[in-house]
């Protein structure tokens, strides 16, 4: 008896492509739900920085009674819990984070930048200089500067060509160990400042100023309606004003403006969310700004952490006649004006 054998056809050319069409348009669906997800999770972990950062500060307000300076400036002395500073602190210097680093569980960091003993400085005349005595850390220790991690960064900012480090924070200053124009130094990268209020505001000042020591009863207008600390995206190189950067520590960078500075560690709304525009031209080296999907995390006093819109209502305050809008008056600790619950 004969066997038949049953021949099973393979796929045709048409039904091939049929497949594969089917294939691509379900990885087309799923990739944006996919990029959803990941920009979810991105954000909360931004969200979860903030925290500690906001929980870090009411840590120094418990030592200190004050929250810490945006950084110090000028010949001020700074008293704070590990101690009275009594050198002078001629900018650049630290920033406000240095100095909450124990509270963010960075307390071996802290003990070797020894804020207390070093200050920041790029000498204008010899190395004799007062406020040099922080290029010890810099010729000695300059790893110190370069310690990044996660609480610092966000994930969704655009990825630094140097890894940890601040590309877009260059240090050229030739006291400077191995620095120069050409090969100048970097230190550690972060996406987050302090607010230093809306200077465009007559009394439009923040919690953190140039040597500040602003108290929590000093908040008039609610700690729960005052930002504290916000976002910063990383958006060109160089340290130029039009980009956008944020450090542990500011001061002169390469780009030859003596302006460059405190802008790398404060952040202002009398700038406009991204854009940096203030009167008539943008600035973007002094804004609040994020790589997320529609607006960017604040922190405020009470540590509590809100995502606000980029289209929040903003005033140019830095145009004559320009009243503030909402964005400006969160950034105010006594400006005395209500906010409204479903203004952000």
């Amino acid at each position: 008896m004969a066997s038949t054998k049953r021949v099973r056809p393979g796929f045709t050319l048409i039904e091939l492509l049929v497949v594969i069409a089917i294939i691509a348009i379900l990885v087309g669906l799923l990739l944006p739900a996919v990029q959803k997800i990941r920009e979810a999770a991105n954000r909360m972990q931004c969200t979860n920085n903030l925290k500690q950062f906001g929980l870090a500060l009411h840590n120094y307000v418990s030592r200190c009674g004050v929250f810490p300076p945006a950084y110090a400036s000028g010949f001020q002395p700074l008293t704070g819990a590990y101690g009275n500073v009594t050198a002078p602190y001629p900018d650049p210097n630290y920033g406000w984070m240095v100095y909450i680093l124990p509270d963010l569980e960075q307390g071996n960091l802290f003990a070797a930048i020894n804020p207390n003993l070093t200050v920041i400085a790029q000498p204008v005349a010899s190395t004799t200089n007062p406020g040099n005595l922080l290029l010890t850390v810099f010729n000695t220790n300059p790893t110190a500067l370069q310690q990044g991690g996660k609480v610092f960064t966000c994930p969704s900012d655009i990825a630094s060509t140097m890894g940890q480090l601040n590309a877009n924070r260059p240090w050229t200053n030739t006291f400077i160990t191995g620095a120069s124009a050409t090969t100048p130094v970097f230190t550690a990268q972060t996406n987050y400042v302090c607010s230093n209020g809306d200077f465009g505001t007559n009394g439009g000042g923040g919690v953190f100023e140039p040597s500040s020591q602003v108290r929590l009863l000093d908040i008039t207008d609610g700690t729960s309606n005052t930002i504290m600390v916000g976002e910063r995206d990383s958006l060109g190189t160089g340290g130029a004003k039009s980009a956008r950067y944020a450090a542990l520590i500011c001061g002169t960078t390469g780009d030859g403006s003596t302006g460059t500075g405190e802008q790398a560690v404060c952040g202002s709304t009398t700038f406009q969310l991204m854009t940096g525009i203030s009167y008539t031209n943008p600035t973007p080296a002094y804004c609040f700004g994020s790589q997320h999907l529609g607006g960017l995390n604040f922190c405020f006093c009470d540590g509590s952490v809100h995502f606000i819109s980029f289209g929040i209502a903003w005033g140019n305050t830095a145009v004559s006649g320009t009243p503030p809008q909402t964005l400006n008056f969160l950034s105010m600790i006594a400006d005395g004006q209500p906010i409204p619950a479903n203004a952000y």
